[in-house]
């Protein structure tokens, strides 16, 4: 039986459910069908699943309960019960948080899974008598060359998730890193996403001027950093030409394949990026908001 991917996956929850439990099973949800992706990508070799799950939307809080410049408390909640679940899958110690070792580890781990394909290839190639020598060379030399390829991209998913720790993890008073990223980060950089075009079309002067200093220092350059030129055509072209033109570039409670794309990108810039993260952090006082019960949705913030 094929595997049908959603356009689409949202979370559920019924009459009585906890506050945060609609988010927490969008991310359940998404989990689910990424591993059961997965599982056909290693058995059958087809990356379409895979692909599709990466294209769906995720739809953390119902429709209506958030939009630019108003959060419901209902919304909040459930960004923080999409982050809560989505550290239980990423959290590899059980210490409640990702250090920054689990993110390098878990960045990679896509890349683990294709070489580990490949691998299986090439034994299962090497193995099969009906396949002749020469053609079996070429096919062997190929599949050399995509391992490479893979190993390639995941040196650059490191400096990936570098990024990524740097743009989420907001500092203490003291400017000071407790060295691991918590629920109340990881909700802030949800909604973060869902505002992702408003967030650098917002903010693009402090994009602008921070990247500017930053390239005064060799190195930025050195080590990948775009130029604010760079990033505003990245993110200028995902507006222009969104591989999902259904779905608005808009904060509305869904996160888009295109918003994920602006965010993947604005990462690459963690400086400026950070100090809006720690804003929304901030001002919904999500480390608050965390430490304690979740109060029901019956109020906006």
């Amino acid at each position: 039986m094929p595997l049908d991917i959603p356009n689409v996956v949202a979370g559920t929850a019924t009459s009585g459910s906890e506050p945060g439990a609609y988010g927490q099973s969008a991310c359940k949800k998404y989990y689910d069908f990424t591993q059961q992706a997965k599982d056909v990508y290693q058995t059958t070799g087809k990356p379409e699943p895979l692909a599709a799950v990466a294209n769906a939307s995720i739809r953390y809080t119902p429709t209506g309960t958030t939009a630019k410049g108003r959060n419901t408390l209902e919304a909040v909640n459930n960004a923080i019960g999409y982050a809560k679940a989505d550290i239980q899958k990423q959290d590899l110690d059980g210490d409640g948080a990702i250090s920054r070792d689990e993110l390098k580890t878990n960045f990679k781990q896509p890349f683990i899974d294709k070489i580990e394909h490949l691998t299986k290839l090439d034994a299962a190639v090497q193995a099969d008598p009906t396949i002749a020598q020469a053609r079996k060379a070429q096919v062997l030399t190929a599949i050399d060359n995509r391992c490479q390829d893979i190993t390639t991209e995941a040196n650059e998913a490191q400096v990936k998730a570098a990024n990524f720790f740097a743009a989420v993890d907001v500092k203490d008073a003291q400017g000071s890193s407790d060295g691991k990223l918590t629920a109340d980060e990881m909700a802030a950089k949800l909604l973060f996403d869902d505002a992702a075009v408003d967030m650098f079309n917002d903010h693009q002067e402090s994009y602008q001027t921070i990247i500017n200093g930053l390239e005064q220092k060799t190195d930025y350059t050195e080590h990948g950093g775009p130029s604010f030129e760079t990033l505003k055509s990245q993110i200028d072209t995902i507006q222009q030409n969104p591989k999902d033109k259904q779905q608005p570039l808009a904060q509305d409670g869904q996160i888009t394949v295109d918003e994920r794309d602006i965010a993947d990108h604005l990462v690459d810039a963690p400086i400026p990026t950070n100090q809006i993260i720690s804003t929304i952090h901030s001002a919904l006082d999500l480390k608050n908001r965390v430490s304690t019960p979740l109060p029901a949705a019956s109020s906006q913030t």
